[in-house]
């Protein structure tokens, strides 16, 4: 456990390990950057020992000034010695057997000075970056050799971003389209994107895609390297349950469970999923995972995704969900979500969703405008699309070799277009000629936004698992290594 001088009571208080050595906070989220290296030594008595080495960015701790525990041994960080990284004494010698060497890190054969993290200003100077731990983000492709290495700091009310690019610039044509754009992905599969710009060889530079994000460029001859820095409002962040990702727009991120520290115990207890309600109001898919839709390979154009959807099954029945800002996307005015829908099972069969108006006496209207809707919120019933379509009413459609499969609620915003549904099951079952427990999966795509289906996420209700970690103590050492955060050594005896 951790307590701070300044008071701080959070997730930072609590650093604890999984059975599959995974280091979390005191709210089970993965701490970024973090490493638990456990190994065995024999000692002379021919008893077996346990080594525990763990490795802690210093961009997780709440405040430079803390203390702590582990079982009843408690240091302070006013003792914590700093050391070079690589330098520490192998664990079979003595504990306080440390050495500095000032050509271990290489490069132009000095050593960085000591860095203790104090805050990031974006003014194009690039020491306050000396305490965070960078991640290396080259790759066997011609478009990751633009980029060197990376960080992200979240720090009050900014996200702040570090990327050292190949020089002039070369970050803005770097990605796997060559467009400099680079996202924000959270643990529910939500993104938001930015694009770095420059012009005169980085000698002006912008980052576009966020309002109130600014950015600072440092540039070297081209093949040598240049430096980033950026702010992102914490407001900007997409919505998450606690982590979040970075790197590239439609590539793997290179820095993965970043904490958004902007959460409080609360808010991670708000963000638990329990469940849809089919109403129109959307709130209860918010911390629910998605699936982002691309239409085109290279992706969207503008500051938006195409689209984001999801689906959920529970009991007997189907809840699906999409939402989209993306202005080419809006401009359709509801088409986008209401022609050219597939629904999937078990990957293999599939039917089209055809979207019906029924007015208050159950009349069918087969034709509605779904092109052009105005502002506001729009109930459809929802038929197989191969099936007959001159059911007067809801009421005979079985009479005409069809069904009413659910119903969806669609809602028109001047800059957002949403929609929800449920489908029935079990007449899913019927239709596919399938029994309900021979449903392996669902998927749906929604053709106007992109091709992509979008599974069922599963939801697990297994218990998180973990360990307590519980060593008898020849001794507790405490140090700070070189850019990288706290380290401790614990070995039993």
């Amino acid at each position: 456990s951790l307590s701070y001088d300044n008071g701080y009571e959070g997730a930072a208080n609590i650093i604890q390990f999984t059975y599959q050595e995974e280091v979390k906070n005191g709210w089970y989220q993965s701490i970024s950057g973090a490493a638990l290296d456990i190994s065995q030594r024999t000692l002379s008595s021919g008893l077996t020992a346990n080594d525990v080495t763990v490795t802690i960015p210093l961009s997780f701790f709440a405040d430079e000034n803390f203390s702590l525990t582990l079982d009843d041994v408690t240091v302070e960080s006013e003792d914590i010695m700093p050391v070079s990284e690589g330098n520490l004494a192998d664990d079979d010698n003595d504990d306080n057997n440390y050495s500095e060497d000032e050509n271990s890190e290489g490069g132009n054969g000095t050593q960085d000075s000591f860095g203790v993290y104090e805050g990031i200003t974006i003014d194009g100077t690039f020491d306050d970056w000396n305490a965070v731990a960078k991640t290396s983000a080259g790759g066997s492709t011609e478009y990751q050799d633009y980029l060197k290495s990376c960080a992200v700091v979240q720090d009050g009310d900014y996200v702040y971003v570090y990327i050292q690019d190949s020089g002039i610039g070369s970050a803005t044509w770097s990605g796997p389209h060559s467009n400099g754009r680079f996202a924000f992905v959270s643990d529910l599969g939500i993104t938001t994107m930015f694009q770095l710009k420059s012009s005169g060889n980085g000698e002006s530079v912008s980052v576009s895609g966020i309002d109130g994000a600014t950015c600072a460029y440092e540039s070297g001859a081209y093949g040598t390297s240049g430096q980033w820095e950026i702010a992102i409002p914490v407001s900007a962040l997409p919505k998450n349950t606690g982590t979040y990702s970075f790197g590239y727009y439609q590539a793997e991120p290179y820095i993965t469970g970043i904490q958004d520290t902007s959460k409080t115990e609360s808010d991670i207890k708000e963000s638990e999923f329990t469940g849809i309600v089919y109403d129109g109001l959307y709130g209860d898919w918010t911390y629910y995972p998605h699936t982002r839709i691309d239409y085109a390979t290279s992706g969207t154009t503008d500051r938006f995704v195409d689209g984001e959807a999801a689906l959920y099954s529970e009991g007997d029945t189907l809840f699906g969900h999409c939402v989209t800002k993306m202005s080419a996307q809006v401009s359709q005015r509801g088409e986008e979500m209401t022609q050219g829908v597939l629904l999937r099972v078990n990957q293999s069969q599939q039917m089209g969703l055809r979207f019906v108006a029924v007015d208050e006496n159950g009349n069918i209207n087969w034709q509605p405008d779904v092109s052009s809707l105005a502002e506001g919120t729009y109930e459809f019933y929802i038929v197989d699309n191969e099936g007959w379509s001159n059911a007067p009413t809801v009421d005979e459609l079985k009479n005409y070799g069809n069904d009413n499969y659910g119903k969806m609620m669609l809602t028109i915003k001047a800059d957002t277009d949403e929609c929800e549904f449920y489908l029935d099951v079990n007449k899913l079952a019927k239709r596919f000629d399938l029994d309900v427990n021979e449903f392996q999966m669902f998927e749906v795509m929604y053709q106007r936004i992109g091709y992509k289906w979008v599974q069922t996420a599963g939801i697990s209700t297994s218990p998180l698992l973990g360990i307590t970690l519980s060593i008898s103590l020849a001794g507790l050492v405490l140090f700070m290594r070189r850019k990288k955060g706290y380290r401790l050594s614990c070995k039993s005896c």
